[in-house]
């Protein structure tokens, strides 16, 4: 008979494939990603249920406490956002509300995958990690095959499977984030670790630049600049200085790829000193401070209607000629804290702030980093909160969900070059 910590470990490094082939491929397969995230989660059930041995609690809650920390507040935001939808009725804004509660449900489906996965204890083998690396980087070749081709079919800034241009260089940046985490913990020591590192990261800012967005590509190079910098410094000043040298070159390649945008960027703030807030930054400022004026300070919150009938009052009266933020408000407020505050009340944006938090006390120990990825990962969340929304669209709170399991599993601590599954034991071994 097969032990139990054999099944766990065969299953935790099934789980971890589907879920590192189901975020690569969820910009260009419609429906199998999110078939594939439902399979884990029935799987880490059975796991959960079957497999976890139940004793030692004490032992392991004070090992994996910051982890539950996370989950928990993963949990309270995805039931705030499904308490939310249950409560208020809307007719006008029906999408928010349904992406709400699929977001909540999924968000829901990733935390308990989250706790088998540190309930199991299992570790991810070595050629796990080789395939997970060689699977991430063909998946985002075939990524930029799409955006190429629809690229070349006259869209200026491609969305592939997304609903906008935006929404998907959010995407890559979390896969960009996700591969470079699996080189990086696979690959640290091998002579070929930066070559590996630097193919990875200009494959994702080609990527990036084919969705002409600007905080993702900047969120994207500081980032990567501090995870390559940190990284190579500890193998010599040689290395590090050069990296920074090969940042600078790419960098400037991708200002010029993205003049335009960047000039646009330039023209949206003179007209802003000109009191002009009928442009892209200008639009977003109204739209914070308007968010600001209708947050309602009840525990959860009030209806999408009831917000937009607000909003609208609001920017009438204050910014009269505003019609790009009456347009941009029907469906958020381009900002992850005022989004949750206005419309799901306190509960909705204390959770938010929960998450944050907790991500980062999970992945930092005073001064030392322990879990690299869902540093990135919080850090990257945070960042391009502050100019958009992110877990209010359904397949981007998956992807979340997704991203977050599996740094799960690339913890410090997870290294076990002597683990094994089912895939590891010769056949004859197997019914033994």
């Amino acid at each position: 008979m097969l032990n139990k910590q054999l099944l766990n470990n065969t299953t935790v490094n099934t789980c971890f494939l589907l879920l590192v082939f189901a975020l690569g491929s969820d910009l260009f397969l419609d429906t199998w990603p999110r078939k594939l995230f439902y399979i884990v989660f029935y799987l880490s059930l059975a796991g959960l249920f079957l497999l976890c041995q139940w004793t030692d609690l004490r032992v392991w809650y004070k090992r994996n406490k910051k982890l539950l920390l996370l989950i928990l507040a993963i949990i309270i935001t995805a039931l705030s956002k499904i308490i939310w939808s249950m409560k208020f009725d809307t007719i006008q804004f029906l999408d928010i509300k349904n992406n709400y509660l699929h977001a909540g449900k999924l968000l829901f489906c990733s935390a308990l995958i989250m706790f088998y996965f540190s309930r199991s204890e299992a570790k991810i083998t070595k050629t796990v990690m080789c395939y997970a690396s060689l699977m991430t980087f063909i998946l985002v070749l075939f990524s930029l095959y799409f955006g190429y081709h629809e690229s070349k079919h006259g869209a200026t800034r491609i969305k592939l499977l997304a609903d906008a241009a935006t929404t998907t260089s959010y995407i890559i940046v979390l896969q960009a984030i996700i591969a470079l985490s699996i080189i990086e913990f696979r690959f640290k020591h091998a002579k070929f670790y930066i070559a590996m590192m630097f193919a990875c990261f200009s494959s994702f800012v080609i990527f990036l630049l084919m969705t002409q967005t600007r905080s993702a590509l900047i969120v994207f190079f500081i980032l990567s600049l501090g995870l390559f910098f940190g990284q190579f410094i500890r193998r010599s000043k040689m290395a590090a200085m050069t990296t920074v040298l090969i940042f600078t070159v790419i960098l400037s390649g991708a200002m010029y790829k993205m003049k335009d945008r960047i000039l646009e960027a330039s023209e949206d703030i003179s007209y802003l000193a000109k009191n002009d807030d009928n442009t892209s930054i200008g639009a977003r400022l109204t739209m914070f401070k308007t968010g600001l004026a209708v947050s309602n300070s009840s525990l959860f919150g009030q209806s999408a209607d009831e917000r937009f009938a607000k909003a609208s009052d609001y920017i009438h009266a204050t910014y009269k000629e505003s019609t790009l933020s009456i347009h941009s408000i029907h469906y958020h407020f381009h900002n992850e804290i005022i989004e949750s505050l206005s419309l799901q009340g306190v509960v909705g944006a204390a959770s938010l702030v929960l998450f944050y938090l907790s991500g980062l006390i999970y992945s930092l120990k005073r001064y030392t980093v322990t879990n690299l990825c869902s540093l990135l990962l919080v850090l990257a969340l945070g960042s391009l909160g502050l100019t958009d929304v992110l877990f209010i669209q359904s397949n981007t709170a998956m992807v979340i969900g997704i991203c977050m399991a599996i740094a799960t599993l690339l913890r410090q601590d997870k290294t076990c070059p002597g683990s094994r599954t089912l895939a590891d034991i010769p056949l004859n071994d197997q019914h033994k």
